[in-house]
């Protein structure tokens, strides 16, 4: 069998467009005639694959996957949920793993906080002595000043 360029299929189906027949497309161009009546009778590409669907469907739909957004923006307990039972929160029948990668996708992670550093009583006495001596300063003043968690 065959295969015939892209270019000369788009050209003979070109020429049928204008309005040339089949027997002289094939004249023309050297292809066979029954190759052409058969490119003629199948559907064009866009509408072909228009209702096709490429791989597996998804478990999760759009509709589905802003219910756990909403769930989880919703208030802090239900940042705190696991992903299984995010799940159930939601009334999903899917795996853990399937919430956590479609959620990830949308850009939401889990991570451990990060533990703070105990300040000790010399360090409070610090800061409450400074922010005292300091805090009749105008608004100008402060911002001319960098602060560690500032940078």
């Amino acid at each position: 069998r065959h295969e015939w360029p892209t270019l000369s299929r788009t050209r003979i189906l070109t020429m049928m467009e204008v309005g040339i027949s089949e027997s002289e497309a094939a004249q023309h161009t050297g292809v066979p005639q029954q190759t052409i009546s058969r490119w003629a009778r199948q559907e064009p590409p866009s509408e072909r694959w228009q209702n096709t669907r490429s791989g597996r469907p998804r478990k999760l739909n759009p509709r589905d996957l802003r219910h756990l957004i909403r769930i989880l923006r919703w208030n802090w307990e239900g940042r705190r949920l696991s992903w299984a039972k995010l799940g159930q929160e939601a009334g999903l029948k899917v795996p853990s793993h399937t919430i956590q990668s479609a959620l990830a996708i949308e850009g939401y992670t889990r991570c451990k906080a990060c533990k703070k550093p105990f300040i000790d009583h010399d360090t409070q006495k610090a800061r409450l002595a400074y922010s005292v001596a300091y805090s009749d300063k105008p608004t100008e003043w402060w911002r001319k000043h960098i602060y560690s968690d500032e940078v």
